[in-house]
């Protein structure tokens, strides 16, 4: 399978997971979206949240790319130190990568039931857990990219 194929395959992958399915029964048209279930007094938040996923998910595609290019230079060096740095950039992409599914599968937003305390402790919580996902998401394009022209330059 080409790269293109791969990276085709897993931008499809993360779309699916961010979507969610119709419940049995229904009609797409007649469901109720999340953001109308949402009490209002975390709707701010709540967009804050997900905006900041919105736009990290946009560099997961980057990320997997990234990631096939050093498990590409792993096979091709022959140097310790240099596969080192490359297993090292491939584990931290891995790691944000976990991070962004962990967050996205345990994150819900709070219905209207929720007691209101709770539910804005809840969001500030998910807005600092969703920025630390866009941190480590960043950090690991970064490490990743100047990895690769590490590699560029000692060629």
């Amino acid at each position: 399978m080409n790269r293109y194929n791969v990276a085709f395959f897993l931008g499809i992958v993360f779309l699916c997971s961010c979507s969610q399915a119709p419940k049995e029964g229904k009609d797409v048209a007649n469901i109720d979206s999340t953001a109308e279930k949402i009490p209002s007094y975390i709707k701010d938040i709540n967009k804050q949240v997900m905006d900041l996923h919105n736009e990290t998910m946009k560099k997961m595609d980057s990320l997997m790319m990234l990631k096939m290019e050093l498990k590409k230079q792993l096979g091709l060096t022959k140097e310790p130190d240099l596969k080192d740095s490359i297993k090292a950039a491939i584990d931290k992409i891995q790691n944000a990568n976990n991070t962004m599914m962990d967050w996205m599968h345990d994150y819900h937003a709070p219905d209207v039931k929720t007691n209101k305390d709770s539910a804005i402790a809840y969001m500030n919580l998910q807005l600092i857990k969703i920025q630390v996902v866009q941190t480590k998401i960043r950090k690991s394009l970064d490490h990743a990219n100047n990895t690769l022209k590490g590699l560029a330059a000692k060629k």
